[in-house]
């Protein structure tokens, strides 16, 4: 998954080596990880960050993810804190950081994580023993407590073109790496699959589907009877009103249906279940 992920981001010429057999054994090797590790931490950190630091003089620093192509400002910030020795914590951003996303070169005094099962899955996947760990919960699910006020039945329903009176379940877009983002074919064959239904209640059951913000591009043309995008046109950013959508579209929900999505967990969180679509077309993203 690693290599899938990264080689995409490295020199052409590099990812053409890349794809001969011999190089991608080199690549898993543990000495080819322990050169790119050592590496990592003999490349000083940018000098303008350690200014930064030495000026700031911070009690502590918080980086996260770091271990994203776009994150690369936090781990600097991060690596200058280990060599200035300015205690350092990471908070885990999400459920999948540690086992797909990609290795931390560079470990703070603490990884905040949500249970033990990442305390497991970063000793086994990353090496990180159980010392440089606490378990401290999910801080990126604290938006939803208290939840917000949702927003009346009637209203939402009206304003993303569903009917009051009949039931609704929610399809949540993935951004794998495997579809590309891409997974609406599936909304074409849940409602076929409730169309034919002999159950009169699942016939009238509405589709709401939610894209993953960066592939709405691929939900657009969806134009079902009996299906609605949500949001109908670009995603709004500020803060309250892509929650307030999130959390509405949730909660008028009979249940969440995905593949492979983090909304699952804000479904579980609000008591709403979840249904995760096993087939073969989706096996190698799941």
């Amino acid at each position: 998954v690693y290599s899938l992920r990264w080689k995409k981001y490295i020199h052409p010429r590099l990812q053409k080596m890349f794809d001969k057999s011999w190089a991608r054994y080199l690549l898993k090797t543990g000495l080819a990880g322990i050169s790119l590790r050592l590496l990592e931490i003999l490349t000083p950190p940018q000098r303008q960050i350690i200014q930064h630091l030495k000026e700031w003089k911070p009690d502590a620093v918080m980086a996260s993810p770091v271990n994203l192509r776009y994150s690369s400002a936090e781990l600097e910030y991060l690596k200058a804190a280990v060599w200035l020795r300015i205690p350092s914590v990471l908070p885990m951003s999400s459920w999948d950081n540690i086992t797909n996303k990609g290795i931390y070169h560079i470990w703070p005094d603490r990884f905040l994580l949500w249970n033990s099962v990442q305390v497991k899955n970063i000793k086994k996947h990353q090496g990180v023993p159980s010392e440089r760990t606490r378990i401290v919960g999910v801080n990126t699910l604290d938006q939803w407590f208290p939840p917000p006020a949702p927003t009346p039945r009637k209203v939402f329903c009206e304003k993303h073109g569903l009917w009051e009176g009949e039931r609704i379940v929610s399809f949540f877009g993935g951004s794998s790496l495997m579809t590309l983002g891409d997974e609406s074919g599936f909304v074409y064959k849940l409602r076929d699959i409730f169309n034919q239904s002999r159950d009169q209640r699942l016939k009238k059951t509405q589709i709401l589907v939610r894209p993953h913000p960066r592939y709405r591009k691929f939900y657009g043309k969806i134009n079902l009877p009996g299906v609605s995008i949500v949001p109908k046109d670009e995603f709004r950013w500020e803060q309250h009103d892509f929650l307030q959508t999130l959390y509405d579209t949730i909660y008028h929900s009979e249940v969440i249906i995905g593949v492979n999505t983090s909304v699952m967990l804000d479904a579980i969180v609000m008591d709403k279940p979840v249904i995760s679509v096993f087939t073969d077309e989706y096996i190698h993203t799941q």
